[in-house]
């Protein structure tokens, strides 16, 4: 996946796009004249039918994966963890899919996920490169401490989740060591440790170099923060953000985060905090530092709707004299406090802010007591006509993990539940969405 691209296809698509219609087909053909066969004709490799009734009855069956291969899982429900060692490339990933009109649970209940030796540390672990989740549920990923996960991703790249439920873990998902990382059209929500209530384990907690999130529904974690990463650089586009009990995105210091772009863009996103929160009352955003390395880099907020649930929140905060904040044509709504006092420099330009409350920093900025939301008790954050937030026109720019400058308009928005929908034309607004329609 190119991350300096343009966000106009799913990459989820990729591992679609590998296989075509008619190879498909002809799987399919083959399958039904001969289940016993050790797996279903495909150009590229091997398609793996998992499930009570098939060849394979767990993924402790299959033998070892090669590039190409397409594993398909058919039961409603099955009881185990899986480390996937194999590794795909990039003409000839690796698949793992769910199939049929129920997305298929992999449930760790009571299993060993303690990562040691070669038991997974996950429902998932996945050690090799360029393979693909999709359409998957998984629950109960737990160990001992409080960092087993629904899925573990670790020293690879070119991998992507896609249209996977995970929840009920430790961790959501966790990663280290990787690079080019994608997360798709994912809901990812209510994973922490019930038994350590310490605010360290979180719906996803990353480390590595580059990672894409998008069109993600990522909420309610249970005990520490909706998003979490140490990883290099970090894109969140068109994503639904809400309800933890300590925070809901921070990006800070980790291994390789002293290298030059360490940046992070969030473009196009709903981030949401709750009221009573029995955590951190004050954080919303963090940026930069919690370990005591070095961040150097920028946080861009482009287009995005931030709701705080009371006037305690703190919208943004930055912790290192490395990193910086810019924010252009957000609405911050909820909480006068737009920058919490940081030792890094935020400014902003072209936001909605509420009357009396733009800080040092902030220029051109739109201030009522409202921004116009069509029906914010539901839920609905497009703008209604009138609104102050509808004639912005700007949307700034930010630069990638290159330091390559690109464009920060809106094109798209989130869609219920974990997709998203083009706009009829480049949005001209500040915040997240347009005019309801």
């Amino acid at each position: 996946m190119n991350f300096n691209a343009p966000v106009e296809i799913k990459p989820c698509d990729i591992a679609r796009q590998s296989i075509t219609r008619r190879q498909l087909l002809v799987g399919v053909a083959i399958a039904g004249f001969a289940q016993c066969t050790r797996a279903e004709a495909n150009p590229l490799g091997a398609i793996y039918q998992v499930g009570k009734d098939k060849r394979f009855h767990a993924f402790a069956d299959l033998p070892t994966l090669k590039p190409g291969d397409i594993v398909e899982l058919h039961d409603a429900v099955i009881h185990e963890v899986v480390n996937l060692r194999a590794s795909g490339t990039a003409t000839h990933p690796i698949v793992v899919r769910g199939v049929g009109q129920k997305r298929p649970l992999i449930d760790g209940e009571g299993l060993n996920c303690s990562g040691e030796g070669k038991i997974p540390r996950a429902v998932i672990q996945v050690s090799g490169s360029h393979l693909h989740l999709e359409n998957l549920e998984l629950r109960n990923g737990r160990n001992k401490t409080w960092n087993g996960a629904g899925v573990r991703i670790t020293g690879s790249s070119n991998n992507s989740i896609s249209r996977c439920r995970i929840i009920d873990c430790d961790m959501g998902i966790m990663s280290d060591g990787n690079d080019l990382l994608t997360i798709d059209s994912c809901e990812i929500a209510h994973n922490g440790n019930r038994r350590h209530f310490n605010g360290y384990s979180h719906n996803l907690y990353l480390e590595g170099f580059r990672t894409r999130v998008q069109y993600c529904w990522i909420h309610d974690a249970f005990t520490g923060i909706n998003f979490k990463s140490r990883g290099r650089y970090t894109e969140l586009f068109y994503n639904w953000i809400a309800r933890s009990n300590e925070g809901e995105v921070s990006i800070v210091d980790g291994a390789h985060t002293s290298l030059p772009y360490s940046n992070a863009v969030l473009l196009g996103n709903v981030i949401i905090s709750k009221p009573d929160r029995t955590g951190n009352t004050a954080k919303f955003i963090d940026f930069g530092q919690d370990m005591g390395r070095e961040r150097n880099g920028t946080i861009y907020l482009l287009h995005n709707t931030l709701i705080a649930g009371d006037g305690r929140i703190r919208f943004i905060h930055v912790g290192d004299t490395h990193s910086a904040a810019t924010a252009d044509a957000n609405i911050f709504f909820g909480s006068p406090n737009i920058a919490a006092p940081s030792v890094g420099a935020v400014n902003g330009t072209h936001n909605w802010l509420p009357t009396g409350s733009a800080p040092p920093g902030f220029a051109h900025s739109v201030t009522s007591s409202a921004p116009g939301f069509v029906a914010p008790q539901a839920g609905d954050y497009h703008l209604a006509a009138g609104s102050p937030c509808l004639d912005v026109a700007y949307s700034g720019t930010y630069q990638d993990a290159m330091g390559v400058p690109r464009g920060g308009a809106l094109s798209r928005e989130y869609s219920a539940p974990c997709s998203s929908v083009v706009l009829p034309e480049v949005g001209t607004f500040a915040g997240a969405f347009g005019l309801h329609r």
